[in-house]
């Protein structure tokens, strides 16, 4: 068992962390919330069919839970800041497209961060506990204001 979920971790840690940042975290928190997820993975690995959708709902769980305690603590967090690139995302331009993720509501960016995974939306479905239309229409309106978003960004190096 040790070793399956080692090699597991090696394989899919990486993206993991790229997956929260897509939900909104600074790289930082998105590699502690990674680190997190595989703990419970650990404690659990015997009874986990899917580990790859599983360590990412438990760390959807988990860094929404650590958002909010962080937000009580702080009024002044703001979801819009930019955060970090993951080494692993490193096509251009990903500083401006991990920020305007990050302006995205909650449901929008919590489904195109599934969909961005290469998830499908009857997948997305079955793991958020939404209908496959819901999640269809969530990612037609993150795709329109991530559109909207990126138009109003200006590139890096362009005043």
């Amino acid at each position: 068992m040790q070793n399956e979920i080692s090699e597991y971790f090696k394989q899919d840690y990486n993206e993991l962390v790229g997956f929260v940042m897509r939900l909104g975290a600074q790289q930082s928190t998105a590699e502690d919330v990674a680190q997190a997820a595989f703990v419970e993975a650990y404690i659990q690995w015997s009874r986990i069919t899917h580990p790859r959708a599983w360590v990412r709902r438990v760390a959807s769980r988990i860094h929404y839970r650590e958002s909010k305690k962080a937000d009580r603590l702080s009024e002044q967090r703001h979801l819009a800041s930019t955060p970090a690139v993951d080494p692993a995302d490193h096509a251009a331009g990903c500083d401006r497209v991990l920020a305007a993720l990050a302006m995205l509501p909650v449901r929008q960016r919590e489904v195109m961060a599934w969909h961005l995974d290469g998830y499908e939306p009857e997948q997305i479905a079955r793991e958020l506990g939404l209908t496959a239309d819901n999640v269809r229409k969530a990612l037609q309106r993150a795709r329109e204001r991530l559109k909207k978003l990126l138009a109003e960004q200006p590139e890096r190096g362009t005043p």
